[in-house]
């Protein structure tokens, strides 16, 4: 899935975000809020299977001019002609 706004992108999360990812998720307040990413998760390379095994739940933010990971949101999609993200409908071609 990719979706662009205005600045950013919403993006399937690749193993080039491993490193970013391990960044955020232990910074003072995403551990405070979402302790679960960071639980046990140390090193870059420990991101990778949650990465790898992504089913459509997570997805990347990150900065539309050079693609760089700024965060990361949690949503369920069901492939559809027709998809629900939230209060936001997205019509697929």
């Amino acid at each position: 899935m990719k979706l662009e706004g205005n600045g950013v992108v919403i993006r399937d999360l690749t193993a080039e975000d491993a490193a970013a990812l391990c960044r955020i998720a232990h910074e003072a307040p995403i551990e405070k809020f979402v302790p679960q990413l960071s639980d046990g998760l140390n090193a870059p390379e420990d991101y990778l299977p949650l990465i790898e095994k992504q089913d459509g739940s997570l997805y990347a933010i990150a900065r539309k001019d050079n693609d760089e990971l700024i965060g990361a949101i949690g949503v369920h999609t069901i492939g559809a002609k027709e998809r629900m993200i939230g209060n936001y409908m997205f019509r697929t071609t």
